[in-house]
């Protein structure tokens, strides 16, 4: 008996996490495919609107990604060659015209490098040789797409027949099947002369009547220009009128946020201590979170965000007994990561602050028990504050946690700086201070005599925010419930003391961190340990409407931009 060659077991392309994606056709289905992707086309124009087509919805693309990787790049060609080199995977979204599908595969099969994937976006023909599953029997078409080319049929056999209208099928059927999309919908997104091409190749293979289905739409859609929403003609449904839009100088920049992770939340299997603290993220959010994308990530521990100038600025805690922190900054879109603070310098730094008026720099270092201050570019970096007022051992060793640095913001028009002491976990040790933003005379960080407590036997203080329109001092704690996991806020003296018993804004967070007042909408941004960002109004009804809450992460710093 002959042997039988067992068939050779499947390996993924070499190295294919540095290799090209490939899609061949920009139409409406192929721009919507790959990931750092290039798109080949025979037309110009096509590539063209395709790139034009990502570059309007890729970050909202890049917020329904579980990953919630940033978004990726695309860029396309006319030469199949060039498209191809290098890749080591290539869908086909070619029209469903048979002979050029063959035509193109033919081509790949030269072309394509040897351990490449070809794939077809094939939804009519026959499953043989195209799908990588084994099919029990060869099918025109996938199973889905079986199904689903009988619901389009019957759609346009209602419609043709005059039976009803696309937007009374649409109702039906979103309502019976609790969908947000109908079938009418979705065959305008794809392309009425998509689905005619699909149907006639139905209607070849199996001898189908043609006149209520690929003729109903060639006389009233096709030959008139409907071709759906990629037409300005409309297709199923009526063109939407477009909004008028306000002129440019008029429209407001719309708010972001911009929040960071600090990965800790994510799975542990398999990862190493040092992989575990550098997992860390920061992100931007729009603040209805329709739109999010990672601007920065691999960060160890990043704690306190803030903006300036065009500008983002943070920290990294990294490893606190190891006393690696440090300062970084980017561009606004992410861009130019510069570490303008090494790490060694700054023990575990947490929250900073920015004197916009001076451009300096205010942070908060937990472990090192002090308050620095340095330009925006690192340099001038200078201790106004030694908590631990030389108690602990050396700067490499941990201070006291009674005298740990956690939150810190400026009040200029004070002439202060404010700072936490949060204590022990949970130990209502918590205490506010401040102290005069310059030096007194013939003293040091360590001996001035200016320092003052603001708030003491808090729950466990966090971050702060002055707002100098108002004179208030807002602050985020961790503590025990029911006076913990709370956002607070108390109005100042002109001496920078507490004018009133501090008030509750909003309950119940989990592990609250960082905080980011928005005057103009009257609302605190509150963001928690939980993977929550909050809006709170300030207007002292308590009510706080979670905006963001992603499980696996764990929010610290955030800001606005």
């Amino acid at each position: 008996m002959p042997a039988i060659n067992e068939p050779p077991q499947w390996t993924a392309p070499v190295n294919y996490q540095s290799r090209k994606v490939v899609v061949l056709g920009g139409g409406v289905l192929g721009r919507r495919i790959g990931y750092n992707a290039v798109i080949r086309d025979t037309n110009q124009a096509q590539c063209d609107a395709a790139l034009q087509y990502i570059k309007d919805n890729v970050t909202t693309f890049a917020t329904k990604a579980t990953t919630y990787r940033s978004p990726g790049k695309a860029s396309a060609t006319l030469d199949l060659e060039v498209a191809i080199k290098d890749a080591w995977i290539v869908f086909e979204c070619v029209p469903e015209i048979l002979n050029l599908k063959i035509d193109v595969f033919a081509e790949l099969e030269k072309l394509a490098p040897k351990d490449c994937i070809l794939a077809s976006n094939s939804s009519s023909y026959k499953s043989t040789g195209l799908s990588p599953y084994v099919a029990v029997k060869e099918s025109t078409g996938f199973l889905f797409n079986r199904i689903w080319a009988a619901i389009k049929r019957e759609c346009l056999m209602v419609m043709a027949e005059g039976v009803s209208t696309p937007e009374q099928i649409d109702k039906a059927w979103m309502e019976i099947l609790g969908c947000n999309f109908g079938p009418c919908m979705s065959m305008d997104s794809v392309g009425l002369d998509t689905v005619a091409l699909i149907e006639k190749h139905y209607i070849q293979e199996r001898g189908l009547n043609s006149a209520l289905t690929v003729d109903f739409l060639q006389e009233h859609y096709l030959d008139h220009g409907k071709l759906g929403m990629k037409s300005d003609k409309g297709g199923l449904y009526a063109p939407q009128p477009s909004k008028p839009q306000p002129p440019l100088a008029a429209q407001a920049p719309q708010k972001k946020l911009i929040v960071l992770d600090t990965g800790l939340g994510q799975p542990l299997a398999g990862k190493a201590p040092a992989d575990i603290i550098s997992c860390g993220r920061l992100i931007e959010v729009s603040l209805d979170n329709q739109a999010r994308c990672v601007l920065s990530e691999g960060l160890p521990l990043p704690d306190g965000v803030a903006a300036h100038n065009g500008k983002l600025y943070y920290t990294n805690m990294g490893m606190p007994s190891l006393n690696n922190g440090s300062v970084c900054s980017l561009n606004l879109d992410g861009t130019n990561p510069t570490t303008i603070v090494p790490p060694g310098k700054i023990f575990t730094p947490k929250q900073l602050s920015i004197d916009t008026t001076v451009n300096k720099l205010y942070i908060a270092d937990r472990e090192g028990c002090k308050i620095w201050h340095c330009n925006t570019d690192g340099s001038g970096l200078e201790v106004l504050i030694d908590s631990a007022r030389d108690s602990h051992e050396d700067d490499a060793t941990p201070g006291d946690i009674m005298d740990q640095c956690i939150g810190i913001t400026i009040a200029p028009s004070l002439g202060k700086i404010f700072w936490t002491q949060k204590g022990p976990a949970k130990g209502n040790c918590g205490r506010i201070f401040s102290a005069s933003i310059n030096f007194p005379d013939n003293s040091t960080a360590a001996t001035r005599t200016d320092v003052s407590l603001v708030a003491d036997k808090l729950p466990e203080c966090i971050d702060l925010e002055y707002i100098a329109e108002t004179n208030t001092l807002y602050w985020t704690d961790r503590g025990e419930v029911p006076f913990g996991n709370c956002l607070y806020k108390a109005a100042l003296t002109e001496q920078g003391t507490l004018a009133e018993k501090p008030q509750v804004l909003a309950q119940n967070f989990n592990e609250a961190i960082g905080l980011k007042v928005d005057i103009d909408a009257n609302c605190i941004y509150v963001s928690d340990l939980g993977g929550s960002v909050w809006k709170v109004e300030d207007n002292g009804s308590g009510k706080k409407q979670r905006i963001l809450d992603e499980q696996t992460s764990c929010f610290t710093g955030l800001t606005i931009v």
